[in-house]
């Protein structure tokens, strides 16, 4: 199926966030993903399906000042 990450289209063969944040290569700690402007609880990562032609956007946390 197809999706958006932060507006990039990406061809998605998973079911789940939690598919995503893998598919992603991404460390679940200091991420945060939101769905319609709503982050997404961590907890319902494994949860939470992912349907054609949604958008994401993935935060990630920096350090700095």
């Amino acid at each position: 199926m197809n999706i958006f990450v932060n507006d990039e289209p990406i061809d998605f063969p998973g079911a789940l966030v939690s598919d995503l944040v893998a598919q992603l290569g991404l460390k679940p700690e200091g991420i945060a993903i939101a769905y319609n402007m709503d982050i997404i609880s961590r907890d319902t990562w494994d949860t939470f399906h992912v349907e054609e032609g949604m958008k994401f956007i993935v935060i990630k946390a920096a350090c700095g000042g």
